[in-house]
């Protein structure tokens, strides 16, 4: 950040257990600065306090009001380790009784909860980890499956060209 910048950082982690240390995996957030803070209305977190995702919503003289989302799919579950993000939210499933997996409750719970703003007029900007491909695997299929009702689109797409660059370290 620079000095002097005026800032606003709606931020979510999971809030629903206490880690053993100060290092907590996971947590989402939205920068908001100088000339776009008096636009901002409201921000918040994902409803069941796990950390997945965090918004700002705007509103101009116009009434048009984008909503800024950004969200954290959980990865496969290739870890044991307890404090991975896969175990923080197996936990809060098994705790509340839940059948689901972790990334078919995120799945749910963020088409459910754009499907709510969408119909109250907002604009979506969603930015996501997604943790999966954003063309062919489930999650991001629903976002852009008409019979959603999202009407949503993946913009990077639009400007790979004929291939997909890769995204990963590794190289996928």
């Amino acid at each position: 950040l620079i000095t002097g910048m005026r800032t606003r950082r709606p931020a979510a982690h999971n809030w629903t257990e206490n880690p053993p240390s100060d290092h907590q995996q996971g947590g989402t957030a939205v920068l908001v600065t100088n000339t776009l803070l008096p636009c901002l209305k409201s921000t918040g977190t994902d409803f069941r306090g796990l950390g997945r995702w965090c918004w700002a919503l705007f509103e101009g003289n116009n009434g048009i009001r984008p909503r800024n989302i950004s969200v954290y799919n959980v990865g496969k579950p290739k870890s044991d380790l307890h404090g991975s993000v896969y175990q923080q939210h197996v936990r809060y499933i098994q705790n509340h009784g839940m059948l689901a997996n972790p990334r078919k409750l995120l799945r749910d719970d963020l088409l459910g909860q754009l499907r709510t703003w969408v119909r109250q007029g907002d604009r979506i900007v969603l930015t996501m980890d997604a943790n999966e491909h954003v063309l062919n695997r489930p999650l991001c299929r629903e976002l852009t499956n008409p019979a959603q009702g999202l009407d949503f689109r993946g913009i990077t797409p639009e400007h790979w060209g004929p291939s997909e660059p890769t995204t990963w370290v590794h190289g996928r």
